[in-house]
């Protein structure tokens, strides 16, 4: 074996048995979490809770079912999702779709920060509501099963790898969609509610100094 092919050996193992530990940790994290969240009958009834719980139950069913794959396949040549089309397609589906809901519950929770310091009642109870947060929740992973869809039929497998097949659906993917959902609009979303809440504690604390003065 050449020192390079040595080398490259030895960086793939360290890699993927330093990356193990990293997602069992990620995934004790997501767990113990819920766990908090779930057991404290305080937080089941806290609405911006409701969205990281659902965003830590996302990321416990999308470390082990998606990175241990990676693993098992690029790191120790197991596994079947590199050499089999419907594992494939099933792996980049579910990557794309758990990865991206779970994206987005910090970003609901975020704007529920924003609705429930609104001085609007009736928009602060809209959305402050657990029905309508339940409802929410159920809504975003269908969206994003949906928008996520067409990766189905354009996965595949080829030379060993798994691959989106090149067209416009995977130009559109590539250069537009996995920008904006996984960069651009996170820090946008997060940025414009979290100023519109402190804009909202402002607002409120004016009008609190008012009251008292009168």
């Amino acid at each position: 074996m050449s020192t390079a092919s040595t080398i490259n050996t030895i960086s793939r193992w360290l890699n993927y048995l330093l990356a193990i530990p990293m997602i069992s940790l990620g995934f004790i994290g997501a767990i113990l979490t819920t766990i908090i969240f779930t057991r404290q009958k305080l937080f089941r009834h806290n609405s911006t809770i409701i969205y990281l719980l659902a965003g830590a139950i996302m990321t416990a069913i999308h470390l082990p079912s998606i990175y241990l794959q990676s693993i098992l396949v690029d790191g120790f040549g197991l596994g079947v999702f590199n050499t089999n089309d419907i594992a494939c397609r099933e792996r980049n589906y579910l990557f794309y779709v758990t990865t991206v809901a779970a994206i987005s519950f910090p970003c609901w929770a975020s704007f529920n920060q924003y609705a429930i310091t609104c001085r609007e009642a009736s928009f602060r109870n809209r959305w402050s509501s657990i029905r309508v947060i339940r409802l929410v929740i159920i809504g975003t992973v269908i969206f994003w099963a949906i928008i996520y869809f067409p990766l189905i039929f354009i996965s595949k497998s080829v030379n060993g790898i798994c691959v989106l097949v090149d067209g416009p659906v995977q130009i559109f993917h590539s250069y537009i969609l996995t920008p904006l959902v996984f960069i651009i609009g996170p820090i946008t979303l997060i940025t414009i509610f979290t100023l519109g809440t402190i804009r909202n504690l402002r607002s409120t604390t004016l009008q609190n100094r008012h009251d008292r003065l009168e």
